[in-house]
């Protein structure tokens, strides 16, 4: 647990909870179901500034050869219907937050297994307009 938070320490603006986390999450007919880390990449990766993604609970494992979900948009929110419900499980980097301007709120996930970071967010992301980070009702798991 401590060496996914000493990553997310190299943030400027990174909080834990604010009034960023959203308050409740859809009802589960806006929620999308995968079966895949694959697939679950490709939602995240391909969402626009200013979405919410909703997944249903879903247990997922990230293979040594696929590389981290990169998110970079702004104003995105990526959630799980049930906190704590939809796990992602990998030995390495699990999600990435990178790009200048980069903002982020990433709603109940559990990360597992992640060796040194579950994830890195990337020290100047979100420098231009002083974005912010957030990763709210999310645990991590050695």
């Amino acid at each position: 647990m401590a060496s996914a938070f000493l990553i997310l320490s190299y943030a400027s603006l990174f909080s834990l909870a604010s009034a960023k986390c959203p308050e409740s999450i859809s009802s589960s007919s806006d929620c999308l179901p995968i079966s895949s880390y694959g697939d679950f990449k490709s939602i995240v990766e391909s969402t626009g500034d200013g979405s919410m993604i909703c997944f249903e609970p879903f247990e997922l494992t990230k293979s040594d050869d696929e590389d981290a979900v990169e998110i970079s948009a702004t104003g995105v929110v990526v959630a799980c219907r049930v906190a704590g419900e939809c796990k992602i499980r990998s030995g390495g980097t699990q999600m990435r937050i990178a790009g200048d301007n980069a903002e982020v709120t990433l709603h109940g996930f559990h990360f597992s297994e992640a060796e040194s970071n579950a994830i890195q967010v990337v020290k100047d992301a979100g420098i231009k307009g002083s974005h912010e980070q957030n990763i709210c009702d999310c645990t991590f798991e050695k």
